[in-house]
C-alpha cells in the first residue's frame, strides 16, 4: 500500500475475494494518504470458515475460532520488512466420527405423530430393524404413550428441540429454552434423559457455517452429542415410494468402498434421514419395509446411533439420577395438564367449527324451504299511477 501511495495510484481492486487476507479491510476504504501505522493489522481475524475433518455422521466441535497475532516491522521507507507470527488463527473446528462400513442407522425427525409413528413402529417391529426418533417436544406433549413404547421396543430417542425453529437464527436463549424444555418433557414421561441432538433443517443438521455450528456448540456443552445425516431421500416432499427407495438406495451405495480419516468428510453414509411426521407420511410408511429389504439384501446391517457413536443404550439415554425424580415428577404433573389443554382446545375448537358448518347447512335449508314457500305467492299487481317516496340519508 505504501509503494501504491508513492507511485500515486489512488484506486485498488482485490482478487480474488475470499481468499484474502482478513486484515486487509482494515486498510481498504481509507486515505491512501495518510496509511495507519502497521501494527493496524498485527491482529488476525479467525475467519468465518469450517475446517471439517474426518468421515461420519457424529459431530463434535473440537476447537473454537482463535484470532491470530502477529508483530510487523517497518523500514525507514515506511515499507514492511519483517513479519513475526506469534500466534496463527484458527476456525471453528468439527471432527466427524461414526462411520462403520456396512452399519446404517434408520433416524426419524420430527414426531411423534399419533397416526404415522405407530406405523413406523409396526414395521420396526416387523422386520426387527431399530430406529432413533428425534422427537419434537410439542409433538409429544400429548403422545407419551408413544414415546414409551418407542422405549419398551428397543428404538433410541433423540432431541429435535421442542418448538422445531431455524437454530442458526435463534438466539442463544431460545436455543437453551428448546434444550431444556423437550429434556425436562422427556424426563417427565420417560425416567430419562436425552442425550442425542440434531437440530431442526438441513443445514442445521449438516452445519457447514459459524452461525450453523453456534447451536451445535451450545448443545455440546451441555452434554449432546450432534448427530448429522447423509443420505436424505426428501420424503417430506413426497415424491412418491418408488423414488424414496430409489433415493435411499442409491444414496446409501454411492460412497466409497472404503472410507477412512483420509478420506473426503462427505464419504460417509451410515445415517438415513426419514419423517414420522409433519404430514402425510404414507409413502414413508409403504417404502420403509422395502429398503430395510433391498439393503440387507445387499449385505448391510441396521443399528441404533448410539452403536455409531460408540454409546450404550443407557449412555445414550440415561436413566435419571434419585435427587432429579421429584423434579420430574412436577414436570410431569404441569406437562400433562399442559397436554389436557392443547386436547381440550383442539376438541372445543372442532366443536365449534362442527356446529358452525351444521348452523350454515341449517340455514341454507331454511332459506330454500322459505324461498318455495315465496315462490307460490301471488303478488297482486304494481299500479303505476301511484307513487313511492326513498329517503337516503346523506
Amino acid at each position: 500500500m505504501t509503494f501504491l501511495q508513492r507511485a500515486g495510484i489512488g484506486s485498488i481492486a482485490l482478487w480474488r475475494l475470499g481468499a484474502e487476507d482478513p486484515s486487509v479491510w482494515k486498510l481498504f476504504g481509507r486515505d491512501h494518504r495518510t496509511l495507519p501505522p502497521a501494527s493496524v493489522i498485527d491482529t488476525i481475524p479467525a475467519g468465518t470458515d469450517v475446517d471439517i475433518e474426518g468421515p461420519g455422521e457424529i459431530l463434535k466441535v473440537a476447537g473454537t475460532p482463535v484470532t491470530g497475532q502477529r508483530s510487523v516491522v517497518t523500514g525507514p521507507n515506511g515499507a514492511i520488512t519483517d513479519v513475526r507470527f506469534d500466534r496463527l488463527p484458527a476456525p471453528l473446528e468439527v471432527d466427524r466420527t461414526g462411520y462403520r462400513k456396512k452399519l446404517l442407522a434408520l433416524t426419524f425427525d420430527d414426531g411423534p405423530d399419533p397416526k404415522w409413528t405407530p406405523q413406523i413402529l409396526d414395521v420396526l417391529k416387523r422386520e426387527h430393524a431399530p430406529g432413533t426418533f428425534f422427537i419434537v417436544g410439542e409433538n409429544a406433549l400429548t403422545q407419551r404413550p408413544l414415546l414409551q413404547r418407542m422405549i419398551m421396543e428397543g428404538h433410541e430417542i433423540g432431541s429435535h428441540t421442542y418448538t422445531h425453529p431455524n437454530l442458526a437464527t435463534s438466539s442463544p436463549g431460545q436455543v437453551l429454552f428448546e434444550l431444556n424444555a423437550n429434556q425436562r418433557l422427556f424426563q417427565a414421561f420417560t425416567g430419562r434423559s436425552l442425550r442425542l441432538f440434531r437440530a431442526p433443517y438441513f443445514g442445521d443438521a449438516e452445519p457447514s457455517t459459524a452461525d450453523e455450528l453456534g447451536p451445535v456448540l451450545q448443545a455440546q456443552n451441555r452434554g449432546y452429542v450432534s448427530v448429522g445425516l447423509h443420505v436424505d431421500p426428501d420424503d417430506w416432499k413426497r415424491p412418491g415410494v418408488q423414488a424414496i427407495i430409489d433415493r435411499t438406495i442409491a444414496r446409501v451405495t454411492d460412497g466409497p468402498a472404503n472410507c477412512t480419516n483420509d478420506s473426503p468428510v462427505d464419504c460417509s453414509r451410515n445415517v438415513i434421514l426419514l419423517h414420522d411426521a409433519g404430514g402425510n407420511r404414507a409413502e414413508t410408511v409403504a417404502a420403509l419395509p422395502v429398503i430395510i429389504d433391498r439393503l440387507r439384501a445387499m449385505g448391510y446391517h441396521f443399528v441404533p446411533v448410539s452403536t455409531l457413536a460408540g454409546l450404550s443404550r443407557n449412555a445414550s439415554m440415561p436413566p435419571i439420577s434419585a435427587s432429579d425424580q421429584l423434579a420430574a415428577r412436577v414436570d410431569l404433573g404441569l406437562f400433562s395438564a399442559l397436554g389436557f389443554i392443547v386436547v381440550a382446545l383442539h376438541w372445543m375448537f372442532a366443536i365449534a367449527i362442527t356446529v358452525g358448518i351444521l348452523r350454515a347447512l341449517a340455514l341454507s335449508a331454511l332459506a330454500l324451504i322459505q324461498a318455495r314457500r315465496e315462490g307460490r305467492e301471488v303478488f297482486p299487481a304494481i299500479d303505476p299511477t301511484r307513487f313511492v317516496t326513498v329517503m337516503i340519508p346523506a
